[in-house]
């Protein structure tokens, strides 16, 4: 699927009534033809149904000592009030049709301990609407609305436009409220008046403004349907979402065993829209999150995820998260659950295909993240990093392809630090393909870590520089840039590395910008670091093709090609070992230029110079066990 369509297929509104509408027929139908299961009118068990009166103790009642397999019906036209927190319990395969609705007040939760539950049809949330922003003052912090009465201190709110980031959302906690005048403490950024209305972006399902549909220990519980409020499942084995539409709050998943999500559509969810914490064995189908209030699907300490496809668009903070457990365990009601008493980190997770789209930060992978594979990344029109791991004790990534086009473009300079891709401290990394399209960031990608191989990299187009940093045993089989724009540098390596082999580096740069451009730039301590079969050339001239600034011990140039520089390789750091074998230089002003700092050990042969300005080594070392010979000129 292209990835500029991947926006045809999030929610609409009106897709949102096709969904309710079909759910609305499918149950329907379903209580009109199931032989031996005769639904039972809610109505005829003594709820009032007007969506007014109070039907909390009436629904409980309703429900109390009903027999298993139940199938309790909310016909068309009846909407049952929950203003009160209750708990239905002792009812084995319990079947709720809503075809009408269940109203779940904010701050309360309507909570089932059934199991074998199934659910499915219409429940709604009361959910705060949405007001206008007449004015905004970035500097103060201050908005101003058109009606406040909702807003209190203490509230999250949040803010989004269409392609939103060339405005950036604003997402804060609201720290004074008069009139219709709030301050801000904010988390994202404001940069523009020009927003949509101001929501109300709850904090948590358990305390923010929404209520929630629960189900406690619900083992094999089925949930279908429209709902506007949070879906929370909690110490369940087997829960299943099977076909959800989700608005203005998250489904989650907490302490369960092997939950699964065939088809979730959500929006604006009031935190994350879909949350796996403390789970095992977690698997999805196809995953729809458009513009959650903070991330778009977290999995927070959770084992052996096997995850389809997932489109995140609009995501302000993240759009998809891996993170440990920082919640103590000791003072959690949970800390019985077998799954986590020995460890709280994320294990053996699986993902399929992620589209990120229109978000800041796309896969994100952080403390203590082990064994992960995701088949596809493809990130289009973001502006943060599609991919970061920000681990300090993790290993073990496979990634097969990472695709990401229009980066950073029409953002504001905040931005313009931020890496299409950042993966640093973690180990035992193997990515097959990255291609990177139309960045504007300051490097199109940066690595940090060990132990890790990348099959290709290609990037078109782009502004900046690919860095390794900090690295050891690492191997690059082919980095390929086309296009690139104005850059000082296109492969930096830099901080301390060793064991690293960088092979098949070819670069084409349209630049205008040849007052400092480099091909590779080494900066840092380096050991037993190869460059091999690079072919570094363009019809513009640059100061120099390879330059060479590290300290440290073994640097080889093997069998590559040097073009148009006015210094094919020039070194200016005190490093020892350096090697050029079996290399071509054509039009360069020299093919080497040895710094005077230059350290022992130094062969350059076996080399063809072709011409050049100055077909000799130009050689400022008083070494005097170096060897350079056997070069060819012509």
């Amino acid at each position: 699927m292209s990835l500029k369509r991947i926006s045809e297929h999030m929610i609409d509104q009106a897709f949102v009534q096709k969904v309710n509408d079909h759910t609305t027929q499918l149950a329907e139908k379903a209580t009109k033809n199931t032989v031996n299961d005769i639904a039972i009118d809610i109505k005829s068990l003594g709820v009032v149904g007007n969506g007014v009166t109070s039907d909390a103790q009436n629904f409980l009642n309703a429900l109390s000592g009903l027999p298993t397999g139940t199938h309790i019906l909310i016909p068309r036209g009846v909407t049952v009030l929950i203003d009160q927190d209750i708990t239905i319990t002792g009812i084995s395969n319990l079947k709720v049709t809503c075809i009408g609705k269940i109203k779940v007040s904010p701050y309360k939760k309507l909570t089932f301990n059934c199991p074998n539950i199934k659910v499915e049809g219409n429940f709604f949330g009361n959910y705060i609407p949405s007001t206008t922003i007449t004015a905004l003052d970035s500097a103060t912090k201050s908005i101003t609305l058109t009606n406040a009465t909702e807003f209190t201190v203490g509230d999250n709110v949040t803010s989004f436009k269409n392609n939103y980031y060339k405005n950036i959302a604003h997402v804060g906690k609201i720290l004074t409220k008069s009139g219709n005048t709030i301050t801000v403490d904010v988390n994202g950024i404001i940069s523009s008046t020009s927003f949509d209305n101001l929501y109300v972006g709850q904090t948590i399902y358990e305390t923010g403004k929404i209520g929630v549909v629960c189900f406690d220990q619900c083992h094999n519980a089925e949930v279908n349907g429209y709902f506007e409020t949070g879906i929370q499942f909690l110490n369940c084995n087997y829960p299943k979402v099977g076909n959800v539409t989700a608005k203005y709050a998250q489904v989650v998943f907490d302490f369960c065993y092997k939950p699964s999500v065939e088809v979730l559509n959500s929006s604006d969810s009031n935190f994350y829209g879909l949350f796996f914490k403390g789970c095992r064995g977690q698997k999805t189908g196809k995953v729809n999150i458009n513009r959650p209030y903070f991330s778009g699907l977290v999995m927070k300490s959770a084992w052996e995820s096997d995850l389809g496809v997932t489109h995140i668009v609009n995501a302000p903070i993240q759009s998809l998260q891996i993170v440990p457990n920082t919640i103590s365990e000791a003072a959690s009601p949970y800390s019985v659950n077998p799954l986590l008493q020995d460890e709280l980190y994320n294990r053996r997770n699986s993902l399929g295909r992620v589209y990120v789209e229109k978000s800041n930060l796309g896969v994100v992978l952080t403390q203590e993240t082990f064994n992960t594979t995701i088949d596809v990344i493809e990130g289009y029109d973001n502006y943060g990093n599609v991919l970061v791991t920000t681990n300090t004790s993790g290993d073990g990534l496979k990634l097969g392809s990472l695709i990401i086009d229009k980066h950073n473009v029409e953002v504001p300079t905040t931005f313009t630090t931020e890496y299409p891709f950042l993966i640093e401290h973690i180990k035992d990394v193997a990515i097959d393909f990255i291609k990177i399209k139309n960045s504007r960031s300051g490097a199109f990608g940066r690595i940090l870590g060990e132990n890790f191989k990348i099959g290709r990299i290609v990037s078109d187009d782009c502004i900046g520089h690919f860095e390794i940093s900090t690295s050891s045993n690492y191997e690059i089989g082919a980095l390929i840039s086309r296009n690139q724009v104005s850059a000082i540098d296109i492969l930096q390596l830099s901080g301390t590395q060793k064991a690293g082999r960088i092979k098949k580096v070819s670069i084409d740069i349209i630049s205008t910008n040849t007052t400092a451009n480099r091909y590779i730039y080494t900066l840092g301590t380096l050991d037993d670091i190869i460059i091999e079969e690079v072919n570094l050339s363009s019809g513009l001239t640059l100061q120099r093709g390879i330059y060479a600034t590290h300290s440290g011990n073994g640097f080889k140039i093997l069998k590559s090609t040097i073009k148009n520089a006015s210094n094919g390789v020039v070194t200016a750091g005190a490093f020892t070992g350096l090697t050029i074998r079996d290399c071509e230089f054509t039009a360069c002003g020299n093919p080497a230029n040895l710094g005077s700092t230059l350290g022992e050990r130094v062969r350059i042969e076996g080399n063809s110079f072709y011409a050049n300005t100055s077909n000799t080594v130009t050689d400022n070392t008083t070494l005097t066990n170096k060897v350079i010979s056997n070069n060819f000129v012509s």
